[in-house]
């Protein structure tokens, strides 16, 4: 059972955005468009219902998205957009993070480890 833990913060969601971290809202964004391919879309997100962020947790959080973004997307300089970028949406809940793909649809919906920030990121990076 998810706690009763604070949610993100504005500010919290202000300072990710600048790390190239957008806001996933639930239910939110889904693409089966066949012009997807012409389309900018985010690289990395954060789940609307997550829990608050620690100050450490938000500076691994973009060091992790920094890395990302240098090693499958070179070319990216602004935005933090990549045309056909397969979304990936961060969750933190009950102090344990876990990740997801924006185009995952069978199976689990979310990766079926929960850990730290750092084993989510060597998961991602690897």
């Amino acid at each position: 059972m998810e706690n009763d833990a604070k949610k993100l913060s504005q500010s919290t969601i202000d300072r990710l955005l600048k790390l190239g971290l957008y806001l996933h809202k639930s239910g939110g964004v889904h693409f089966d468009s066949p012009s997807l391919g012409l389309t900018k879309m985010p690289i990395c997100a954060i789940w609307e219902e997550s829990e608050e962020l620690t100050e450490e947790e938000i500076k691994t959080l973009g060091e992790i998205v920094a890395e990302f973004i240098k090693k499958y997307y070179p070319d990216v300089t602004k935005d933090f957009k990549a045309t056909s970028a397969n979304m990936i949406i961060f969750r933190k809940v009950d102090g344990k993070w876990t990740f997801r793909r924006l185009t995952w649809e069978t199976g689990p919906t979310w990766f079926l480890e929960h850990g730290s920030l750092e084993e989510i990121g060597k998961k991602i990076l690897n």
